[in-house]
């Protein structure tokens, strides 16, 4: 079989502008080895194949910007079945003591927000193969509500929620909700520091939280009315940064890079949980957007942020289904 992959990868080297030396440097880059040189060679013809739709992807010239990122020797399948859909059922259901937030008619808001300015948000952090984006979603939001009312910015844990949360209906590495995580540390009564209980990328379900290293708590939680994008981006101005699920399965998504990241084919199935930490207007495409905190790492998109579509008919689902936490 080999022979034959080998002969394929080099008829599409010819077809494409980037060669096998382009992927091998871009493996160097990114630290990627493989257990033998067939299983090389698929990921080769994977990796040439995104290369060739992000150079057709950036000829759009449509405001946004794409790159081989680290998920380029992915296929667009193997990449969505990192992501971790949310049931409508999960949408639709929430913990009694949960209430719909309104704000006053009357309240200015500003044209644009970014909580990073006012020492909100921590840095960009990793879960790596691990499908736990809620419990970032979680902690990030927790860590804004947190840093806004005491004026200190401290990390939280992912692993906590990961670990003790199974009973509120999350799933470890296998997908969760951020609603039921704040609800979990209400209950709980706190949650640690990230230094206290560090992540692993891996569940389990011994949980090894300490009321001792508590940093944080939640003191209650409250919906963001849905589908309304003003509704989102008043919150966001007033109270703090935001969690959000948000359809990241489309392959354009997977290479994003930076600018205003705007697919209309982009529909409100919701698979991520991340953070809005802000919203403006892109001085170069004139396009209105949301900034969203990722948990990819600093590598994946504008250092580890996108800028997602605002006032584009909930583009992605982001104003599908906000909460937001009191510290």
């Amino acid at each position: 079989m080999l022979p034959l992959l080998l002969l394929s990868l080099v008829a599409l080297s010819n077809c494409y502008e980037v060669s096998v030396d382009h992927f091998q440097q871009w493996a160097f880059d990114h630290g990627k080895t493989y257990e033998n040189e067939s299983v090389r060679a698929i990921r080769t013809l994977v990796w040439l194949d995104n290369a060739q739709f992000v150079k057709d992807k950036n000829a759009e010239n449509n405001g946004a910007t794409f790159k081989l990122n680290q998920y380029a020797d992915l296929t667009h399948e193997e990449y969505k079945a990192l992501l971790s859909p949310i049931s409508d059922d999960a949408i639709t259901r929430a913990p009694e003591d949960m209430i719909a937030m309104a704000l006053p008619p009357w309240v200015n808001i500003p044209d644009s927000k970014d909580w990073r300015e006012e020492n909100a948000v921590t840095p960009v952090k990793n879960q790596g193969a691990c499908g736990s984006c809620y419990s970032f979603s979680t902690t990030g939001a927790l860590e804004g509500a947190c840093a806004i009312k005491t004026g200190k910015l401290q990390s939280f844990s992912e692993q906590q929620i990961m670990d003790c949360s199974w009973q509120y209906g999350n799933n470890g590495c296998n997908g969760g909700m951020f609603d039921r995580a704040f609800y979990y540390i209400q209950q709980q009564g706190g949650i640690d520091s990230e230094a206290a209980y560090a992540y692993t990328a891996k569940e389990s379900h011994t949980c090894k939280y300490d009321p001792k290293s508590k940093a944080g708590q939640v003191t209650g939680f409250y919906y963001v009315k849905q589908e309304d994008e003003n509704a989102l981006q008043a919150v966001l101005a007033l109270k703090g940064p935001v969690a959000i699920a948000i359809n990241a399965g489309l392959r354009s998504f997977q290479f994003y890079s930076s600018g205003v990241y705007d697919d209309p084919t982009c529909d409100a199935t919701l698979n991520h949980g991340v953070l809005a930490v802000g919203y403006g207007t892109d001085k170069d495409s004139g396009k209105d957007y949301f900034l969203v905190k990722n948990s990819w790492g600093p590598d994946w998109g504008l250092g580890g942020y996108i800028k997602m579509r605002r006032n584009s008919n909930n583009q992605c689902g982001i104003a599908t289904y906000p909460s937001i936490p009191d510290c």
